[in-house]
C-alpha cells in the first residue's frame, strides 16, 4: 500500500524532518507507520477559509482501514491530487494487464495515479513524468480543494474526518486519496452538496486548483464538466486555457 503525494511533498514544504521519519521499507506503508508520523499535521495542507491544522485534530475518524482491519487514524488535508478524468482508470498506466487484458480499460490519464502494486514486474513507471503531460503543464490540473460535505446539511457541522470524503491525507491505499474531474465528476455546488469524492471549496461559487506550472486558478463551480475533464486529462489533446473560463 503506497503513500500519497502529500508525503512526497514534505521535503519541499520545510517538513524534511517529518519526511525522514517515514519508513518506506514497510509493506503496508501507511498502516504500519508510527502514530507520530501518521498524525503529523502540516499547516500548508489546510485552507484557512475552512479550517486550520488545529481544527483538523485528531485526524481521520473512519475510512482508513486495510481490508477488514481496524481504522488507522491519520492526519487530514484540504487539498488532493488529480487522477484525471473519469474515462480512465484511477490506477495503472499503459502496459498493465488491467489496460491490455481481456476487458481493457483506458489507462490512468491524470497528473497522478495510484501506483500499481506491481510496477517492477511489468516494467512500468511508478509515477507520471513531466514528459508524459503532453497537454502542457499550464493546462493540466495537479491539485485542488477537496469537497467535504457538511454533516446533515448543518452549516455549523462539517463532516471533518469522516471517510471517504475526509480520510487521511497520507493514505494512498484507497480511492479517497485522489479526485477525478470531468463528465460524471463535476465540482460540488457548495458545502451542503451531499455528493462524495468530488472537488469542492468553502469559497462561494468557486474552487481553487494548482496547475502543473505552479499557477493557482479559481474555477466556477458551474464550469462545464467536459471542459473540466480536458483540464484534468494530461494527454487528451484537448488543450484548454483555464484562465479564459
Amino acid at each position: 500500500m503506497r503513500e500519497t503525494v502529500n508525503v512526497m511533498l514534505l521535503p519541499y514544504l520545510e517538513q524534511g524532518n517529518l519526511f525522514d521519519l517515514w519508513d518506506f521499507s514497510l509493506g503496508t506503508l501507511y498502516y504500519d507507520q508510527i502514530e507520530e508520523v501518521r498524525l503529523a499535521t502540516v499547516p500548508t495542507y489546510f485552507c484557512p477559509a475552512r479550517r486550520s491544522a488545529a481544527d483538523a485534530a485528531p485526524g481521520s475518524l473512519n475510512g482508513d482501514s486495510l481490508g477488514a482491519g481496524p481504522h488507522t487514524l491519520g492526519a487530514l488535508s484540504d487539498y488532493i491530487a488529480c487522477a484525471g478524468d473519469p474515462s480512465g482508470l484511477a490506477d495503472y498506466p499503459v502496459g498493465h494487464p488491467a489496460v491490455t487484458g481481456i476487458a481493457p480499460r483506458l489507462p490512468a490519464n491524470g497528473a497522478f495515479y495510484m501506483e500499481s502494486a506491481w510496477p517492477t514486474a511489468f516494467g512500468l513507471w511508478g509515477s507520471v513524468r513531466l514528459s508524459m503531460i503532453t497537454d502542457g503543464l499550464s493546462n493540466t490540473i495537479f491539485f485542488g480543494e477537496k469537497h467535504i460535505p457538511q454533516a446533515g446539511n448543518d452549516p455549523t457541522n462539517y463532516g471533518f474526518g469522516n471517510g471517504p470524503a475526509d480520510s487521511s491525507a497520507y493514505n494512498g491505499d484507497h480511492a479517497a486519496s485522489f479526485r477525478k474531474l470531468g463528465v460524471g465528476s463535476p465540482l460540488a455546488r457548495g458545502d451542503i452538496d451531499p455528493a462524495l469524492l468530488l472537488y469542492g471549496s468553502s469559497h462561494p461559487g468557486i474552487c481553487q486548483f494548482v496547475f502543473g506550472d505552479g499557477s493557482v486558478r479559481s474555477l466556477a463551480v458551474s464550469a462545464d464538466e467536459t471542459v473540466l475533464g480536458y483540464l484534468a486529462n494530461r494527454e487528451d489533446g484537448q488543450v484548454t486555457d483555464a484562465s479564459k473560463l
